[in-house]
């Protein structure tokens, strides 16, 4: 494995409450219309510096979500070059192995890789967010209990390669994107 990667992880899905994926529980309603985006703050791969760079993917989960058959398409932020949008999609698809290569495992279909520009921003210690993805995704997420914030932080370390020193799951204030299972679709 020859990447080492630290970042932050915003994410909004259609459930309702806190992400019962995270559990093994079925998404409600049946499926996940999500996104997750990931920021590197500092990392390398195979001697490829990705520091700053941003990779989402706006994902259609039919079921279960250890049950894999997710259709994702995959955004790289435009301020990649060549070699760094290749690094990065060596490790998110599972090519380099490590724990990322297991969630890469779950994706069934990826319908399209496409540059976009990329805002993310991670705001004050109540950790709410703000993230979008050329004209595809716009999302404001901010934490459960806003008002008690310090308390449902969750601390999320997969791996010493790929470390995310605060995930916060929360309700999405405002939520925009264009499903891989629709045409059109907001979340």
């Amino acid at each position: 494995m020859a990447y080492e990667l630290e970042g932050q992880l915003l994410e909004v899905c259609t459930c309702n409450t806190l992400c019962p994926c995270w559990v093994g529980e079925d998404p409600d309603g049946g499926i996940c219309e999500g996104v997750l985006s990931w920021h590197v703050v500092k990392g390398s791969v195979n001697g490829t510096d990705v520091s700053g760079r941003t990779l989402s993917i706006l994902a259609h989960i039919p079921g279960n979500i250890l049950e894999g058959n997710w259709r994702v398409v995959v955004y790289v932020d435009d301020g990649a070059t060549d070699d760094q949008q290749q690094a990065l999609l060596d490790v998110w698809t599972g090519k380099l192995g490590g724990p990322v290569a297991d969630l890469a495992q779950l994706v069934g279909e990826v319908l399209a890789v496409e540059r976009a520009p990329v805002i993310f921003q991670v705001e004050g210690k109540e950790i709410a967010g703000r993230f979008a993805i050329g004209n595809a995704v716009e999302a404001e997420p901010s934490p459960l209990g806003a008002r008690r914030a310090s308390r449902r932080r969750c601390m999320t370390r997969s791996s010493p390669r790929f470390r995310a020193p605060r995930h916060t799951q929360g309700r999405p204030r405002r939520t925009r994107s264009t499903s891989p299972s629709t045409a059109s679709r907001s979340i």
